[in-house]
């Protein structure tokens, strides 16, 4: 997916989502590269708050949203880039409370089964 596309996306959101960057220290490029990004993504900085934590002895850049004050299940290690940027602006989607539904009767059918919260890692690397 194109960048305008998910720039689109964000623009899109109804809500505001809070964006916790954590870094163990500000000069790192990775850091760097997060923030721009994350500018990017919100050029009007209308729908992405973003805060930095300085946290010494951490493995480097992580990227965690927030809903309603608290810390989802959504983080993100190093800055989000290929599949993983789309998955980041599908995360903002769910937490705004929007974004796409299931595919089909069948997946939603089966989602509603679950009946509580699950927790997944989502690991992705290129192929």
């Amino acid at each position: 997916m194109a960048i305008a596309d998910l720039i689109a996306r964000v623009k899109a959101l109804t809500g505001v989502v809070l964006v916790r960057i954590e870094t163990p220290a500000l000069d790192l490029k990775s850091w760097a590269a997060t923030e721009a990004l994350l500018s990017e993504l919100d050029e009007s900085g209308e729908h992405l708050i973003r805060t930095v934590a300085q946290t010494p002895g951490s493995e480097g850049v992580v990227l965690t949203l927030h809903q309603d004050g608290r810390r989802s299940r959504c983080a993100f290690w190093g800055t989000p880039s290929g599949y993983e940027l789309e998955g980041l602006v599908h995360a903002m989607e769910r937490l705004a409370g929007i974004g796409p539904r299931p595919a089909d009767d069948q997946a939603a059918a089966l989602v509603k089964e679950i009946g509580r919260p699950l927790t997944a890692d989502l690991y992705v690397a290129p192929t």
